[in-house]
């Protein structure tokens, strides 16, 4: 595949249409098109986490901070107040 340049001008041919061979240039597409599928399914997964976690905040027990790596006392005393 040739090189994509970001900043493609107007006049400018799209570098998809340099790739001569018709197999290649589907495979270009199809990579593209599972690229983009995956960066979707992973932003629904993201923001259905984000409903998960907030939906369910207030079951969550101080005592358990397992995100911390070395418990901190600000953090906890912060959230027993």
């Amino acid at each position: 595949m040739p090189k994509l340049n970001r900043y493609l001008r107007k006049e400018g041919t799209h570098p998809l249409e340099a790739v001569t061979n018709e197999q290649d240039r589907q495979r270009i597409q199809k990579t593209i098109q599972a690229i983009e599928g995956f960066v979707m399914c992973m932003c629904i997964a993201m923001g259905l986490l984000q409903l998960v976690s907030l939906q369910f905040s207030g079951r969550m027990s101080v005592l358990f901070f397992r995100y911390l790596r070395t418990p901190s006392h600000a953090v906890c005393d912060s959230l027993v107040s």
